[in-house]
């Protein structure tokens, strides 16, 4: 029961936070710092706000086709079911986003919500599991690994991509509950995670095999270097079998623009490095110091070792996979956070700040830096809410495969 005066502060920020998201953000991250639950809310819903303004460019550009798309056909036609392909399609972001679409809600409401859905899993998975690893720490180690869970959301990822990074904290809900032995609640957010992308189907059979094997850090090894000699035939043989499918997966992901031809450029491979490499190699150090056999470790083992390595050449899903682990061993290392001392955990906020702020300076993530952003400083929540770039505005700026025409 909050008292008076707590109640007053309560009010004081919400109506702060109304009339300026902005403003607030001081006042929302002491209310943290003092470990309230309200503040994890607000701080969703600004990076939810902040998002509406990303300039619709990428994939983004191709959802919002889809969405001026859907405004025109019924169910039947928007998701072919008659057609062999239909699973490209067919999941809940784009069933969503027929649904705005239907209802005449702005395309950015869709953005908007699935990145507070993001943030909302990330601060309740934070406080759930800190209950017991952060029990009796103090403030610092507290706002720390606040700070490490907070900038290890891919903001860029959820806001540019949608599907991969909802489906990646959906995904770590059920592992949640799969720790916590909740057996119903772990199936029901494994196969939402994987009606939200796809890739997350190849997890759940090794979620559950990790109770039952003990694979050693050699053994491991040993798997990957197989499963690395034996990737390129196994795609090879998997498109022979010409099922639409599995070739319009491979011909994009594996063989295609996304897999071998994708074109490195040095700031891409630099951003992958630091992003993805760095985190990797420390995290898994630590995670293998502290592992005991758990049947997390197991799972961690074989989604690190055994996926990347299968998917090593392949640019594309190497990278969601990759982030995916990352995020993962994150997971594991705050359930443990006793036993990490207080440097671990500055190189670890240093690291999150660093791959937070990366993808900012990648040209193909100029949504943030060419549209309206600057308005977030100064704008009420409702005047925010229902900005809305307009047909005109994106097809002045964007060419007809979602690239800026001045930086093409």
């Amino acid at each position: 029961m909050l008292s008076r005066k707590e109640n007053i502060v309560v009010i004081i920020v919400c109506g702060l936070f109304i009339v300026c998201p902005f403003i607030s953000l001081p006042l929302i991250l002491f209310e943290i710092c003092n470990k309230k639950k309200y503040p994890f809310i607000l701080l969703a819903l600004f990076m939810s706000l902040w998002s509406i303004y990303y300039m619709p460019q990428g994939d983004q550009y191709r959802y919002w086709m889809l969405y001026e798309i859907y405004q025109t056909v019924d169910f039947d036609m928007a998701f072919d079911f008659d057609n062999s392909l239909f699973l490209f399609s067919f999941n809940i972001i784009n069933i969503y986003l027929f649904a705005l679409a239907k209802m005449g809600v702005n395309f950015e409401i869709c953005r908007f919500t699935i990145v507070f859905i993001t943030y909302y899993i990330a601060f309740f998975l934070f406080r759930q599991i800190g209950i017991k690893s952060l029990e009796g720490s103090g403030k610092l180690s507290y706002m720390l690994w606040f700070g490490v869970l907070f900038f290890s959301v891919p903001y860029v990822g959820v806001c540019s991509g949608f599907r991969t990074v909802l489906g990646l904290y959906v995904f770590l809900l059920g592992v949640f509950y799969f720790i916590q032995g909740k057996h119903l609640k772990t199936v029901v957010f494994l196969l939402l995670a994987s009606f939200v992308h796809f890739m997350y189907i190849v997890y759940i059979p090794m979620l559950y095999f990790s109770r039952k094997m003990h694979l050693t850090l050699k053994q491991s090894c040993f798997i990957s270097c197989g499963t690395l000699l034996f990737s390129s035939a196994f795609f090879t043989i998997l498109y022979a079998m010409n099922n639409p499918f599995f070739m319009e997966l491979i011909d994009a992901y594996i063989f295609g623009e996304w897999g071998e031809n994708f074109e490195w450029n040095v700031i891409d491979k630099l951003v992958f490095f630091l992003s993805n490499v760095i985190p990797y190699v420390i995290l898994f150090g630590v995670v293998r110091k502290n592992a005991n056999d758990t049947y997390l470790y197991q799972f961690i083992l074989l989604s690190c070792i055994i996926w990347i390595s299968f998917l090593l050449p392949y640019r594309t899903p190497l990278s969601r996979y990759i982030s995916s682990a990352v995020t993962f061993m994150l997971l594991f290392c705050y359930i443990y956070a006793s036993k990490n001392g207080i440097g671990f955990l500055l190189c670890l906020f240093f690291i999150s700040i660093l791959t937070f702020l990366l993808p900012f300076k990648l040209v193909t993530k100029l949504g943030f830096t060419q549209g309206d952003q600057i308005e977030v400083l100064y704008s009420s929540m409702p005047h925010i809410l229902f900005h809305h770039y307009t047909d005109f505005r994106i097809h002045s700026s964007l060419d007809d495969e979602g690239t800026f025409i001045k930086f093409r």
